[in-house]
C-alpha cells in the first residue's frame, strides 16, 4: 500500500474549491457594478481586483487542473496525490476574497491591499507548482497545470507591476500634493508680500508726486497773488506801463482772464496734491494691512467669519482706487465687519 505523507480529506478540499470560485465570482460582480460608480482615481484600484479574480478563477476553473480535484475528491485518501493547490491556500483566499466583498458591499475605500494580498497568494501557488513533480498520467496532467500557471504568472507579474506603479503614483500624488499645499502657503505668503510691497512702493510714489503737486501749487499762488497785486497797485506805483483808463475793457478782460487763469491752475494743482495724497494713504494702509491680515485671522476659530472677512478685504485689496470714486473706498466693509461681530456674538452666546 503506497505511503502518503499528510494525506489532505481531499472532499473537503473539493468543496472549499467550489466555494473560493463562487466567491471570486461574486468579487467580479460587485466590482463590474461598482466600476459605474467610483471615481475615476478609483478605477485602476477596480482593475487591479478585476485582474487577480480573473487570473485566480483562470486557475481554478480550468479544466486539468478541476479534474485533478475531482479525481482526488473521487479517490480513498490513501491512493491519492497531494495537489498542489492546498486547502489551505484555498482557505486563506476565501477570507481575503470575503474581506474584498464586505468592504466593497459596505462601499468603504476600495480595498486595494486585500487584492494585494490575493496577488500574493497567487505567487506563492505558481512558486511550490514550480518545484512539484509526479509520475505517470498524473505527472503529465500537473506538467500542463504547471505549463498554464506559467502564463497565470505572467499575469500575476502585470498585477505586480501595475501594483507597483499604483503605489509610486499613490506616493508621487501624496507628496505633489504636499508640495502643493506647501507652495501655496508659500504663494499665498509671497503674494501677501508682493502685494505689500506694491502698495508699499504705491505709497511713496504717490507721497512724492502729492508733494512735488503741493510745491507747484503754492508757487502759482505766488504767482497769482504777484500779478494780482501788479495788475492793481500797479499804477499807483509809478508803473505807466501798467496804468490803463476805467473804460477800456478789453485791457481789463484781459487781466481779469490772465489772473483767473493763474489762480485756477493752482486750484487744479492743489486738487492733484490732494488726489495723490489721498491715494498715498489709501496704499500705506492697505500695504500694513496686508502684512498684517493673516495674524489678524488666527484667534478667529469660525472658519464662516473667517471666509466673510477675506472677502471683504479681497473687495478692499482689488476695488477701485479711492481717486476714482473722490474717496476712500469702503465697499461695504463696514457691514460686513458688522455681520462678522454679530456671529461672533451669536457663537460665543451658544
Amino acid at each position: 500500500m503506497a505511503s502518503v505523507v499528510n494525506p489532505e480529506p481531499f472532499q473537503e478540499r473539493f468543496d472549499q474549491l467550489l466555494t473560493v470560485i463562487e466567491s471570486l465570482k461574486r468579487l467580479q460582480n460587485l466590482s463590474s457594478t461598482l466600476a459605474k460608480s467610483v471615481r475615476n482615481a478609483e478605477e485602476i484600484d477596480l482593475s487591479i481586483i478585476d485582474l487577480v479574480a480573473d487570473a485566480w478563477l483562470t486557475i481554478l476553473e480550468d479544466g486539468l487542473i478541476r479534474k485533478g480535484f475531482e479525481e482526488d475528491a473521487a479517490r480513498p485518501t490513501g491512493d491519492a496525490t497531494i495537489h498542489w493547490v492546498t486547502t489551505e491556500v484555498l482557505k486563506r483566499v476565501e477570507f481575503i476574497v470575503g474581506e474584498i466583498n464586505r468592504t466593497l458591499d459596505e462601499a468603504k475605500k476600495i480595498p486595494v491591499d486585500w487584492a494585494y494580498l490575493l496577488a500574493d497568494e497567487l505567487d506563492k501557488v505558481i512558486s511550490v507548482a514550480r518545484t512539484f513533480h509526479s509520475e505517470g498520467q498524473r505527472g503529465e496532467i500537473h506538467r500542463r497545470q504547471l505549463h498554464h500557471a506559467a502564463n497565470l504568472l505572467r499575469q500575476a507579474g502585470a498585477v505586480q507591476e501595475l501594483r507597483t506603479i499604483t503605489t509610486n503614483a499613490s506616493q508621487a500624488l501624496q507628496r505633489a500634493e504636499n508640495s502643493a499645499f506647501k507652495a501655496s502657503k508659500a504663494a499665498g505668503s509671497t503674494g501677501n508680500n508682493i502685494l505689500a510691497q506694491h502698495y508699499q512702493d504705491l505709497a511713496v510714489n504717490e507721497s512724492t508726486t502729492a508733494h512735488k503737486f503741493r510745491l507747484w501749487t503754492i508757487i502759482s499762488t505766488i504767482v497769482g497773488g504777484a500779478i494780482a497785486g501788479i495788475f492793481v497797485l500797479g499804477s499807483s506805483l509809478g508803473w505807466d506801463k501798467l496804468q490803463i483808463d476805467s473804460d477800456d475793457w478789453v485791457h481789463l478782460v484781459q487781466r481779469a482772464i490772465t489772473t483767473v487763469a493763474v489762480f485756477g491752475l493752482s486750484a487744479y494743482l492743489a486738487r492733484q496734491a490732494h488726489q495723490h495724497r489721498m491715494m498715498a494713504n489709501w496704499a500705506g494702509s492697505l500695504a500694513v494691512q496686508l502684512k498684517t491680515f493673516e495674524a489678524f485671522l488666527d484667534p478667529i476659530k469660525s472658519e464662516e467669519v473667517r471666509d466673510l472677512l477675506r472677502t471683504s478685504f479681497a473687495t478692499r485689496v482689488f476695488g477701485d482706487h479711492p481717486v476714482i470714486k473722490g474717496e476712500p473706498s469702503e465697499i461695504g466693509t463696514a457691514g460686513v465687519a458688522e455681520k462678522a461681530l454679530d456671529m461672533l456674538a451669536k457663537r460665543s452666546s451658544r
